[in-house]
């Protein structure tokens, strides 16, 4: 691994390691160097509050990760210690900040996910990726949204993307894309018990439901807003999902305030891929697989109530390298997970 610190290569650092999720607008990241305050040369890239831009690259110069410096820890003592250096990619200022008052009003008429979104990223530099499978959402305009007040700019994001089934994720680049990934595509690898370090399945069937049924209430006056919690007994569409996974009645059902009534399809969808987030696999390795989050991989390991080949999706990585050794971790979803669409049954 190479890093690059505002512009320079930057040699001595251990303990590297970063985590990406799919559905995140930042990676992490951290790493320990040695300061020597008497380097005039180094001495700049360990200030703190400076929010150096950084990079990291393969051996073969590959950019992986474009973000930000943003945490420094030092310590004094007897023995000299390494500094902790950590961070996130660009996006992540996204997951601190709110709208600037400068750009008040927070209401948003017949505005689409594009336009709020180029006018949110735009003070901070940041571009927008919206891929052509979800390009007919981004630009189908919302009545009326309007953000919090003290609420973070990406989860304003996050929420107006969730009406219409569209995930709000970043790049190596550090762009924030909108996309929805391919639960169709060709696995990348196979795990199973004994290639990986160990292999765990996670179920929380407590936040799992049966049927899933999305309504919407009519817009007063034409115009609602998207996070209104005012509730009324009409409704004007509704969509559902039978979860088949589920073997007891379990219902469940969400209002949406805001869109058009073609978006009851889309929340719901949204709403049953949430859900499937609850069913998880994860397992360690020693060594850097060439998978990254949003591909599609195989498992098979009876030991954890898979005990047929399973296509899952790489949801979270975390890689890690010191002087002596790479690691990583993966945890896997059901593909449907990022698309609402019903899943195989890999119990059955």
């Amino acid at each position: 691994m190479k890093i690059k610190v505002n512009g320079n290569y930057y040699l001595y650092f251990n303990d590297f390691a970063m985590s990406s999720s799919l559905d995140s607008v930042a990676s992490t990241f951290s790493f320990t160097a040695r300061f020597d305050p008497a380097d005039e040369k180094t001495k700049p890239f360990f200030k703190p509050l400076s929010y150096f831009p950084v990079e990291f690259f393969t051996d073969r110069d590959e950019l992986v990760f474009s973000g930000t410096m943003v945490t420094h820890s030092f310590a004094s003592a007897s023995v000299r210690s390494l500094v902790q250096i950590s961070g996130y990619s660009k996006g992540g200022v996204l997951e601190d900040c709110t709208i600037d008052a400068k750009m008040y009003p927070l209401e948003s008429i017949n505005r689409t996910i594009k336009d709020i979104a180029e006018r949110l990223l735009s003070p901070f530099g940041l571009k927008l990726n919206i891929y052509d499978n979800v390009k007919k959402e981004c630009n189908t305009p919302f009545l009326k949204s309007v953000a919090k007040t003290d609420g973070k700019i990406s989860e304003y994001l996050a929420k107006m993307c969730a009406q219409k089934n569209v995930i709000v994720s970043h790049n190596s680049a550090g762009e924030v894309v909108l996309f929805r990934p391919d639960a169709k595509a060709s696995p990348k690898a196979f795990f199973n018990k004994e290639n990986t370090l160990g292999m765990k399945l996670d179920v929380n069937g407590q936040s799992v439901h049966s049927t899933l049924t999305s309504l919407r209430q009519p817009a007063k006056q034409d115009s609602t807003g998207l996070f209104d919690d005012e509730e009324t007994s009409q409704i004007s569409g509704s969509d559902r999902i039978v979860n088949k996974l589920v073997g007891a009645y379990r219902p469940f059902v969400q209002v949406l305030t805001s869109g058009n009534q073609t978006d009851t399809d889309s929340g719901v969808k949204n709403a049953f891929a949430a859900e499937l987030k609850n069913i998880k696999v994860s397992f360690s390795i020693r060594y850097w697989a060439d998978i990254r989050v949003g591909d599609i991989v195989e498992i098979e390991n009876d030991e954890i109530y898979i005990g047929s080949r399973s296509r899952m999706m790489v949801a979270d990585t975390s890689i890690m390298e010191n002087s002596e050794e790479k690691s990583m971790d993966v945890t896997l979803v059901l593909p449907e997970t990022f698309t609402g669409d019903s899943p195989k049954n890999i119990f059955s």
